[in-house]
């Protein structure tokens, strides 16, 4: 059986100005650390380490 292609479309989301700001004071607050908030949010590191730097563009998880 041929194997499937999977094409992923990104997405672009609108965050708040503050957005950045606001995980930050998160992760400080709650002790947790970025790869734990990252799959809890059901994401990848990779994505959350692009939001601080403004591209929260980043892939979403499969």
């Amino acid at each position: 059986m041929p194997r499937q292609h999977t094409h992923h479309s990104k997405v672009a989301h609108d965050f708040p100005d503050d957005f950045p700001h606001r995980l930050a004071k998160f992760q400080e607050a709650s002790g947790l650390s970025w790869a734990e908030i990252a799959r809890r949010l059901g994401t990848t590191p990779y994505a959350i380490s692009r939001i601080p730097e403004g591209r929260p563009d980043a892939e979403a998880a499969s």
